[in-house]
């Protein structure tokens, strides 16, 4: 863990609130949040295995309290952080499917999205190496097509504000397009035998 000089000081003030909370059981739920933005902070920062800890203790924390939400949401993040330390990409994939299946129980549309979209993501990232390329490019075309097409329903609910729509169905539209880019440049790979 980086020393405590090295980190900034909204930083020093989430590590001081975590140790004062931890010291009272009535305030779990705000423990949760807190070790999740220290945990949340240090991914920031790139100081993944930080990050990864803290993740995990705020998991163990929220699934004591049974926030639904908040436990997909540390799913999400312990597996986005196991993708930056590329060590465990197995693990990474059941926190994803944690995240995704808990969206699906509470139906949360918008955190669903989200799962999708994240689940596409894994999928591009592991169709960069040559195992399984074309299977993981499929995948991830089926998760950013399904992710796509729950933005409708979540603009007819009015699920989130304009603003935020535009920013999920731009980061979606995206996504495709990194989709086809890539498999366009796979295709022209192969047929030239280059890979």
């Amino acid at each position: 863990m980086p020393s405590l000089s090295d980190c900034d000081s909204d930083l020093k003030d989430l590590i001081k609130r975590k140790t004062k909370l931890q010291k009272d059981s009535s305030r779990q739920s705000e423990l949760g949040d807190v070790i999740f933005q220290i945990g949340y902070n240090f991914y920031q920062k790139g100081y993944y295995k930080e990050a990864l800890e803290e993740f995990e203790s705020a998991l163990e924390v929220r699934k004591r309290l049974h926030g639904n939400v908040d436990i997909a949401n540390t799913h999400r993040f312990l597996g986005e952080t196991l993708c930056k330390l590329g060590n465990d990409l197995d693990r990474a994939k059941f926190e994803f499917d944690r995240y995704y299946s808990i969206t699906l129980r509470i139906n949360d549309l918008v955190e669903i999205q989200r799962a999708l979209t994240t689940l596409g993501n894994y999928y591009m990232s592991l169709s960069e190496s040559k195992t399984k390329r074309n299977q993981n490019l499929n995948d991830a075309y089926s998760y950013y097509l399904k992710s796509y097409d729950i933005l409708d329903e979540i603009s007819e609910k009015r699920l989130v504000d304009s603003k935020e729509f535009d920013l999920m169905k731009a980061r979606t539209c995206l996504n495709c397009g990194k989709f086809c880019f890539f498999s366009i440049n796979f295709i022209l790979l192969y047929d030239l035998k280059v890979y």
